[in-house]
């Protein structure tokens, strides 16, 4: 299963087009239940998708998920091969991890593990600060004791 594309979001400003669109087009089925912004739907052979509130996306178009082991190691692989990490390891209700990051052309892609990845406790930040790092975050990595480095009070409101 390492390699493979198993998931494919796309943007959609618009849940019962897109539907309509590609059921016809194409076959692809969906509940028509949303969740967080997005619809999920099946693919024939068992791949899903999901569109994706235009507002929400990550990217301006297509977005695949491929299949790793670990994302924190994709991630740091994507990362010394010339790429950029846009998102930190993060859960995916009821599905696994993901992470997202930037090919050397500027290509968004997302890495997904349904098994549990150990290591750092998952983020729940959605964007990634320069250099790599989840904005409030320090260090992503634990600490010894198992601990993630304590995040970065909020600036004081004047």
């Amino acid at each position: 299963m390492a390699g493979e594309i198993v998931h494919i979001e796309l943007p959609s400003s618009d849940f019962e087009r897109s539907a309509a669109f590609y059921g016809k087009l194409f076959g692809w089925k969906t509940d028509g239940v949303q969740s967080g912004g997005h619809l999920l739907f099946e693919l024939p052979g068992g791949v899903q998708g999901s569109w994706i509130r235009d507002a929400l996306a990550q990217a301006p178009g297509p977005v695949p998920f491929v299949a790793v082991p670990d994302v924190d190691k994709a991630l740091a692989e994507a990362e010394r091969q010339g790429g950029r990490i846009l998102v930190r390891r993060m859960a995916l209700a009821h599905r696994g991890t993901f992470g997202l990051l930037a090919d050397c052309d500027g290509n968004v892609i997302g890495v997904l593990s349904t098994t549990k990845d150990a290591g750092a406790p998952v983020s729940s930040k959605t964007e990634a600060a320069p250099g790599g790092k989840v904005d409030g975050e320090s260090d992503p990595k634990p600490k010894p004791g198992g601990k993630a480095a304590p995040k970065k009070p909020a600036p004081k409101k004047r």
